[in-house]
């Protein structure tokens, strides 16, 4: 396996651990209810699925590279048109874009967090919108298709 694709492997890892960590924290130092909403529920799955591409994508198995591909899919549009909202990254977060404003002009949008950033929302506050790319999830998603790995086969 070479590099490039390792490098994205544990950046996935790294990713899932500290996300499915950080919500674990969170859960438990909460106001003590324990309750599950849908956006704990989307973290969980998505901090799983990063983890679980990673390991698959080290060890080459089957299904590793299009687990990876999904992953990084999921995290590369950024916007927030109208009341919707779709704002993901694990890991680190890159998003490069156009910040609009409601008379039509729009600014360069740019920004770098490390950690979890990551909001699904309808019915959100009118007036601000963007769109963007994550940038790290788009190279990874390059890197990918760039370097497919062989799959391996048992016997």
């Amino acid at each position: 396996m070479n590099k490039p694709i390792r490098m994205v492997a544990w950046l996935e890892i790294l990713s899932g651990v500290f996300m499915l960590g950080d919500i674990t924290a969170a859960f438990f130092s909460s106001d003590g209810t324990g309750a599950v909403t849908l956006r704990t529920g989307a973290l969980i799955a998505l901090g799983t699925l990063g983890l679980l591409a990673g390991i698959a994508l080290l060890r080459a198995s089957k299904f590793a590279w299009s687990g990876s591909i999904v992953v990084q899919l999921l995290q590369i549009p950024v916007f927030f048109v109208g009341t919707l909202l779709y704002r993901p990254g694990l890991g680190v977060f890159v998003p490069l874009g156009a910040d609009m404003s409601d008379k039509g002009s729009a600014s360069a949008l740019y920004e770098f967090s490390i950690g979890i950033d990551f909001m699904v929302s309808h019915g959100a506050v009118h007036g601000q919108q963007y769109v963007a790319v994550n940038a790290v999830a788009l190279a990874c998603l390059v890197i990918l298709l760039l370097n497919r790995p062989a799959v391996r086969t048992r016997v």
